[in-house]
C-alpha cells in the first residue's frame, strides 16, 4: 500500500503486512484499524470490569 506507514513496534512482520495489503485501499483499511485501535485501548478497563463483577458475584455465595 504505498505511502501507508505502519507502526514501529509492527517489526519483522512490516513486510508481511506490506504484502498482505498491498493491494488494500487505504481509505477502507485506516477506519478499521482506527476501530481495533480504540477497541483495543478500551481493553484493559474492560477486564477490570469484569474482574470487579465476578468477585462482586463470587462475594454474594
Amino acid at each position: 500500500m504505498a505511502g501507508f506507514s505502519w507502526p514501529s513496534d509492527l517489526g519483522i512482520f512490516q513486510d508481511i503486512a506490506d504484502k498482505f495489503f498491498s493491494d488494500a485501499d487505504e481509505s477502507e483499511l485506516r477506519p478499521i484499524a482506527d476501530e481495533h485501535k480504540s477497541l483495543a485501548d478500551q481493553l484493559p478497563d474492560q477486564l477490570y470490569d469484569g474482574d470487579d463483577a465476578y468477585n462482586e458475584l463470587e462475594d454474594a455465595y
